[in-house]
């Protein structure tokens, strides 16, 4: 029987803004954020521990209900505390 009530199957998001000086790339509610530090690529994801990185050069996909945004960027620096990702790029 189907509970309308079972939230188990809902996609799970996150706050995320990502700014460089002069602009602003993403304000808004995504699935997930994908990019690169010095070891290699990472995703961070709904409910993600508390974080913080320098970015590598390359390309920030940001996963949403809506589809992909990928954001091409040449460094930065993300920071994720208490489930709010925010991402400085090209800095």
């Amino acid at each position: 029987m189907f509970d309308s009530r079972d939230t188990s199957n809902t996609i799970k998001s996150f706050q995320l803004k990502i700014l460089s000086p002069s602009k602003k790339y993403f304000d808004g509610e995504a699935i997930s954020v994908s990019a690169s530090n010095q070891h290699g690529p990472f995703d961070i994801l709904a409910e993600h521990t508390n974080f913080f990185s320098l970015l590598s050069p390359g390309v920030m996909t940001v996963r949403t209900t809506g589809g992909d945004l990928p954001i091409p960027m040449n460094n930065g620096i993300i920071k994720v505390v208490h489930h709010q990702v925010i991402a400085f790029v090209n800095i």
